[in-house]
């Protein structure tokens, strides 16, 4: 019998609010592997409302105070690392290798940002008044909401962090994440016509 997955969402394991679910299938075998909660508004609207509360205590926290949760995670996916290749091939059908070096390659820009936070540097700016003085200060802006594609799970949700969610976790600010298009573990939503019907973890 196919394993069930739920969402997280607020600290909490939940099912969708409408009791929706969608099943995950080996494209080499058709085989079902998984159910999925089906995400819909009400548990997007949960997660950004989480995320918005969470918001306030993780800016106010330094940079070496974040960066080692961070590291944390990508010691965890390092010791998982053939686990989760294999979730990517079972669900993706992409060749093991190249879903090995998918996960090597997520679990790298953890280590990466979690340095960088330490060097978000602010910068003083030429004034055009010699009575004035410019700088520039980096500070967290507020929840960052990502949809991410299906075809590099593991890189799209934990990796590509420049044009994603993974900068924001060290400049200390909480996120919101959706997918789109095909069905995955690694998300907790299906293709819906109404595109607004989305995923969401906090």
């Amino acid at each position: 019998m196919a394993e069930h997955h739920r969402m997280f969402v607020d600290g909490e394991w939940i099912e969708a609010a409408d009791g929706g679910t969608f099943a995950v299938s080996d494209p080499a075998t058709g085989e079902v592997i998984a159910s999925v909660a089906d995400g819909g508004p009400a548990e997007a609207a949960r997660a950004v409302e989480a995320a918005h509360r969470a918001f306030p205590a993780w800016a106010a926290m330094a940079a070496r105070e974040r960066a080692p949760i961070l590291h944390r995670i990508q010691s965890l996916m390092e010791a998982h690392r053939e686990d989760l290749a294999l979730q990517v091939t079972r669900e993706n059908g992409k060749p093991l290798e190249e879903a090995r070096r998918e996960v090597t390659f997520a679990l790298g820009y953890f280590g990466w940002f979690a340095e960088e936070a330490r060097r978000a540097y602010g910068d003083l700016v030429p004034s055009p008044a010699r009575e004035k003085r410019l700088w520039v200060l980096r500070q967290p802006l507020g929840v960052v909401a990502a949809i991410t594609p299906w075809n590099f799970p593991a890189t799209m949700v934990r990796g590509r962090s420049p044009r994603r969610w993974r900068p924001a976790v060290p400049s200390s600010s909480s996120r919101h994440r959706r997918r789109r298009s095909r069905p995955s573990f690694w998300h907790g939503s299906r293709p819906r016509r109404d595109s607004r019907r989305a995923c969401s973890t906090s």
